[in-house]
């Protein structure tokens, strides 16, 4: 049995309900701080600033 025989199928991905989601969530004045909050959890680091 190769590979290809087990795998499975792709699935389908709704990219732009994705994209609205994360826009909705960081993408307003009031998500900056919540932005910069997954910066930082992601990258380690601990800036401050918003802006």
């Amino acid at each position: 049995m190769n590979s290809a025989e087990t795998t499975r199928p792709k699935e389908q991905v709704n990219v732009k309900y994705k994209d609205r989601l994360f826009k909705r969530i960081f993408g307003t004045e009031e998500g900056k701080e919540n932005a910069l909050s997954l910066y930082n959890a992601v990258n380690g680091t601990d800036y401050q600033d918003a802006s």
